[in-house]
């Protein structure tokens, strides 16, 4: 664990997640990543063409807790709907820049310090050892840590898809390799959680959501912050979700999961499935499948 959470910290509804990334290089000139930094760029300007930057819910919140200064993904959503292009950077930063637009979350690389020696403040901040801000990322570095955060309207699901995205980007599209090694899910507050984030057309295509059969739920043994939810689909297999799921009654329980998804790497394992949820009063809620007749375990929905 590189990452401490205080219990006032959770309790204002903030999550906190963390990335090693490992085996960086530049890959700033690769087409791939380019093309996709350029249609992601043009796919938020569209999005904030009519919605102002500063009087979003979620940014507002951000800039709350930072005590009235704007966050960098404010900063970069503002130049995004400006001059529609996301700044070009390292291939971390493209990647870091991209999952930040799209999700709202503060995301932000550091050079990787000794585990258990960095902790999240309620400001938004992070503090590492001896009270010193954590170190900035040497221009060739090969190894990083990667912090995302939300604040109190963004549920822990938010949280986990982007870090899911984050990993996928950086696996894909920069020939690294990460592994998801802290998840911290901030309690629920009663706030009414802020919209999903905008999905393209093509990525929705792309998802293969499926009704799956509860057959088993537990804490994650590495993250306490997450779930493995057992299920039966097309086979049987284990889907991650926020640890509030747990609360709610599942074995047995018809719920959607997005299956087949770019593996993430938690614990050593590599998970492929994801189980839908939404926020309830008490946390993370599954997406239940209800429907006339019968719909057959691992049938694809839309």
């Amino acid at each position: 664990m590189y990452l401490n959470v205080a219990p006032e910290v959770l309790r204002a509804g903030l999550s906190a997640a963390v990335l090693v990334a490992r085996d960086l290089g530049d890959a700033r000139q690769s087409p791939a990543l380019v093309a996709y930094r350029r249609q992601a760029a043009q796919q938020l300007a569209a999005r904030w063409k009519n919605r102002s930057v500063s009087s979003d819910g979620v940014l507002a919140e951000h800039r709350r807790l930072a005590g009235g200064e704007s966050t960098a993904t404010e900063r970069l959503l503002g130049g995004v709907r400006r001059q529609r292009d996301l700044p070009a950077g390292s291939a971390l930063a493209d990647c870091c820049n991209i999952v930040a637009g799209r999700t709202l979350l503060c995301v932000r690389a550091v050079a990787a310090p000794k585990p258990d020696s960095l902790s999240l403040r309620a400001d938004g901040s992070y503090e590492g050892s001896g009270g010193q801000a954590p170190a900035e990322l040497p221009e060739r570095a090969t190894e990083a840590l990667v912090l995302l955060h939300g604040n109190r309207l963004l549920p822990a699901a938010t949280l986990l898809k982007g870090a899911w995205l984050l990993a996928e980007l950086l696996e894909t599209l920069c020939g690294s390799h990460a592994e998801l090694v802290d998840f911290f899910e901030g309690q629920a507050t009663g706030e009414p959680p802020a919209p999903a984030p905008a999905m393209s057309f093509e990525t929705f295509q792309r998802l293969a959501l499926c009704k799956g059969t509860v057959l088993a739920a537990s804490a994650h043994p590495s993250l306490s912050g997450l779930a493995v939810v057992a299920l039966r689909a097309a086979s049987e297999t284990r889907a991650l979700a926020p640890a509030s799921v747990l609360a709610q009654q599942l074995v047995g329980a018809a719920v959607l999961a997005a299956t087949g998804l770019h593996p993430l790497t938690v614990g050593g394992e590599r998970h492929s499935d994801y189980l839908l949820t939404v926020r309830g009063p008490s946390g993370a809620e599954p997406l239940r499948v209800e429907a006339h007749g019968s719909i057959p375990d691992g049938a694809r929905l839309y």
